[in-house]
């Protein structure tokens, strides 16, 4: 039984948890093995439930009436959700997709099995979340994550209220997609077919979580200058130009890459978020190609920083003509981004090229992915110990801080705070240039900090009994994605 005066055991703490009668303490009441909808829309995450239940705590959850029930309720807020117990049975009420689904996730964590007797602690709970986007991007393209370990990542998020998985498809070192109009594109052995390309479509929406795709451009592009230099590589006026960065004057790039990014969206019906990139371009390469020469003097633009922002500029648009809300790394200057739209998001990162406050006073909606605390890398970092930050580091940053190790970038000495805004919509864990095997794990325990830092913004805690209730999260999602 858990004293109301506790930490409960659920991550993201819920914002409002009554009692159930006049006890000072929760009861348990014991509960069918039963769960139901009439609502069409939540019958999906119904069989999602049961699947996990069964994989959890070894229960069979019967379609009939007595035991869970899920309810629409139009009164709620979008994401927000109810949880209500009695000796009758459980109700879990909400007026969308998300809501409902939260109220699962927080019901397997309340939820105890012992001799065959289902209970649940005799207590109500009202939630949402503070922060509307909550990520995971996993980087797929440095290191090969075969097919079989994306669930995974998908399970964490199921189990941890993260609503988004931004997967990082394509760098440097290989193009993870399948493409009908540059089929040369798709490195050999690092690359996931059309098929499982549907499978990871539907296994999210079964789980309401939308992935992010992302193709990285113009920057960390080799896998598209390699391959169709005539289309995408820059043109060396003397010398030679850096092959990591693609052509921003080239005749027609800007079709070429509505091909590209048209067979993205139509690969990724379900995802509102389309990545482009936009970091880390060695833009130097430009004033030394002749096709972004003439572009520049043909358009007006003078110098690399502005064709830079336009590059930024003309892409964007093209994602929003498609019907999409484009993402972007912070990396475009700020010359000539009062060009770009606001109806784009910006990651911030690095405080090294355009820093998040500027972002926010400059009015574009903004996420973070500070490097410190939210980096995963491989563990022989030279200068993160691990390879990461642990969760009680995650625990005491919040949604508007940003951090850095490097001395070049503008948080490394003194953070970056910006004052609480609407701008700043959550953030993102990112797993950079590791194998399943190295970030499976810190990803399990640093997402969960993340996911009651998102969703509880302004939220108090003892840090013992988080990282307490954080341990019994753990136990849970081992079971979820243990392979056997």
């Amino acid at each position: 039984m858990y004293s109301k005066e506790k930490l409960l055991p659920i991550v993201p703490q819920p914002k409002e948890v009554k009692l159930v009668g006049s006890n000072e303490k929760y009861a348990v009441y014991e509960l069918k093995a039963a769960i139901t909808t009439d609502d069409s829309d939540f019958k999906e995450y119904v069989n999602t439930f049961r699947n996990y239940a069964r994989k959890i705590n070894g229960i069979i959850l019967k379609n009939e009436e007595g035991g869970i029930v899920l309810e629409r309720d139009e009164k709620l807020a979008p994401g927000e959700y109810k949880i209500e117990t009695s000796r009758c049975g459980m109700i879990l009420s909400a007026s969308d997709n998300d809501g409902i689904t939260y109220a699962l996730a927080t019901l397997h964590q309340i939820l105890s099995v012992e001799d065959g007797k289902i209970t649940v602690p005799s207590y109500s709970i009202k939630d949402k979340p503070d922060s509307s986007y909550r990520a995971l991007m996993v980087d797929l393209a440095r290191q090969w994550h075969p097919f079989s370990t994306l669930k995974d990542y998908i399970d964490l998020c199921y189990l941890y209220k993260i609503k988004f998985i931004h997967l990082h498809f394509t760098d440097t070192q290989s193009y993870t997609l399948p493409s009908d109009a540059f089929p040369k594109l798709s490195s050999e052995g690092r690359s996931y077919t059309k098929e499982e390309i549907a499978s990871i479509n539907k296994y999210a929406a079964e789980r309401n979580i939308e992935i992010i795709p992302e193709i990285e451009v113009p920057g960390h592009a080799a896998c598209l200058t390699a391959a169709y230099p005539e289309l995408f590589g820059n043109t060396a006026i003397s010398g030679g130009v850096d092959g990591n960065i693609i052509c921003a004057g080239k005749p027609g790039i800007m079709d070429t890459l509505k091909t590209l990014f048209g067979e993205l969206i139509e690969m990724f019906p379900n995802s509102r978020y389309i990545h482009v990139g936009g970091d880390e371009a060695n833009i130097s390469t430009w004033e030394n190609c002749s096709d972004c020469v003439a572009y520049m003097e043909k358009e007006g633009i003078n110098g690399k920083y502005p064709l830079y922002t336009r590059f930024v500029k003309d892409v964007t648009d093209m994602i929003l003509a498609m019907g999409k809300t484009p993402v972007v790394w912070e990396g475009f200057p700020k010359e000539g981004a009062e060009t770009i739209s606001r109806d784009i998001v910006v990651t911030a990162w690095e405080s090294l090229y355009h820093l998040p406050n500027d972002l926010v006073d400059e009015g574009f909606t903004v996420t973070n992915s500070s490097w410190l605390p939210l980096y995963i890398v491989p563990p022989t970092h030279p200068h993160v110990s691990g390879g990461r930050w642990l969760p009680k580091d995650i625990l005491k940053w919040n949604k508007f801080t940003w951090r850095n190790w490097w001395d070049q970038s503008a948080a490394y000495l003194k953070p970056i705070v910006v004052e609480p805004t609407d701008k700043v919509i959550g953030g993102t864990l990112c797993a950079w240039e590791c194998n399943y095997e190295q970030d499976i794990q810190p990803v399990k325990e640093n997402l969960a900090a993340l996911s009651e830092r998102l969703w509880n913004v302004n939220g108090t805690f003892d840090t013992k009994e988080m990282l307490e209730a954080l341990d019994r999260l753990y136990t849970l999602a081992d079971k979820v994605i243990d392979k056997k």
